[in-house]
């Protein structure tokens, strides 16, 4: 018998956890669609939408009303969404995540519980949805609301940034050509020319100019560097600033 377990396999069962590490990887915590706010008197309302939190994605079917209390005339109040997989999921019934309402005179609060519910034995995992400033008993304003959602950071593209002096650049006359290139290296450990590739490209607007109008032609990945051969040298008080990104052959 198989000491691994499948989940993305025929006849295997995908756990709620493995699904939640999957989404946790991929997106960070925020809404996916809808999920506005708009409100009136002492009532917020929340339109229908889907939102991920800690890789757990929810939905909310129908515009839902959040009733702000009474006793609270000046401050704030802040949405919460908790997950809390210690109550009831069935077919039938979930009261696993829902909205919580936190007042404060400031828009200052307390920390939130974020535990990794994705482990199989954690249970509780809190965002801020929402902040809106009460005045007279009333909602005055929405302070902000949780944005969309985007790439987690172990998802997005890995930048590097470089600053390449005047005196960085030398001129090297190529095998087999009468013209020569004007060069700079970038010491990267762990690069190689098998393995990967190098895009690169302006970090600033200065850079990109002097790029168009002089340009580089190639980008020579090498063991330990890759280089950077244009067809003309910096001026002397010239520094390009380039971001770059390691590939690997294939991606």
């Amino acid at each position: 018998m198989s000491n691994i377990q499948g989940y993305t396999f025929s006849s295997q069962p995908v756990s709620p956890e493995a699904d939640g590490r999957l989404y946790e990887y991929l997106l960070e915590d925020g809404r996916l669609f809808g999920g506005a706010i708009t409100y009136n008197g002492t009532d917020i309302y929340i339109a229908a939408g889907t939102l991920i939190s800690k890789g757990r994605v929810m939905r909310v079917p129908s515009t839902i009303t959040l009733a702000t209390a009474s006793t609270h005339a000046d401050g704030y109040c802040r949405i919460i969404v908790k997950i809390d997989l210690s109550e009831v999921a069935t077919e039938t019934e979930f009261e696993q995540a829902d909205f919580r309402l936190e007042y404060s005179a400031t828009d200052s609060w307390s920390e939130l519980t974020q535990q990794d519910i994705n482990d199989g034995t954690s249970a509780v995992y809190e965002i801020e949805y929402a902040v809106v400033k009460l005045l007279n008993y009333t909602v005055d304003s929405l302070v902000r609301i949780l944005d969309f959602s985007d790439l987690a950071e172990s998802g997005r593209p890995q930048l590097y940034y470089v600053s390449l002096l005047a005196a960085d650049w030398y001129t090297e006359l190529p095998d087999n050509n009468d013209e020569f290139w004007h060069c700079c290296d970038v010491s990267v450990d762990g690069l190689s020319s098998t393995e990967h590739e190098v895009i690169a490209f302006p970090a600033d607007a200065a850079s990109g100019a002097w790029l168009e109008e002089h340009g580089f032609y190639e980008l020579a990945v090498d063991t330990g560097r890759f280089t950077l051969r244009g067809d003309e040298l910096p001026e002397a008080d010239t520094t390009l600033q380039l971001l770059y990104e390691i590939k690997k052959k294939g991606e």
